[in-house]
């Protein structure tokens, strides 16, 4: 999966199904990064960022139910903390030395830490990935709904 300078491949990170050792999938990095792109300054809140990702185990939008549980919550973490282990996200406490990002963006009274990309350089071979990153999204939704399909069929 690394060439010989130790990077990444654009086209390595999304081939594979599993990533991070199994700890979180191709599908699971796309909508996290994506996430955070769609964001008006790369960065969301670290509950936010849980819930979407508990979604990939527990999908509520199928049911029509937008309170996240405590297992889904708790699946998004296990899998948050894997993306962070491995480098593909960080969790950035609030600073007042920090320019890049507005105050507005944290949340809550006692400044809540962001999750953001681990750097520049990440954030812009996001942004490069980008298309690549909604076909690897859009094709695990299309294999979810064929599957939710599938299940109904044999019920």
């Amino acid at each position: 999966m690394l060439n010989g300078n130790n990077f990444l491949r654009q086209e390595d990170v999304l081939e594979a199904s599993t990533l991070g050792d199994g700890v979180y999938t191709a599908a699971q990095f796309a909508d996290a990064a994506l996430f955070m792109l769609s964001s008006q300054h790369f960065a969301v809140p670290q509950e936010a960022m849980l819930e979407l990702l508990g979604r990939h185990d527990y999908a509520l939008d199928i049911q029509g139910d937008n309170t996240p549980s405590q297992d889904q919550l708790g699946a998004g973490q296990k899998i948050f903390e894997g993306l962070v282990k491995y480098n593909v996200l960080c969790l950035r406490p609030y600073s007042d030395w920090a320019l890049d990002i507005p105050l507005q963006a944290y949340s809550g009274p006692p400044k809540l830490a962001l999750v953001t990309p681990p750097s520049a350089l990440a954030l812009y071979c996001l942004k490069l990935m980008k298309p690549k990153l909604d076909r690897c999204l859009t094709e695990w939704k299309q294999k979810q709904a064929s599957k939710a399909q599938q299940k109904e069929c044999k019920d």
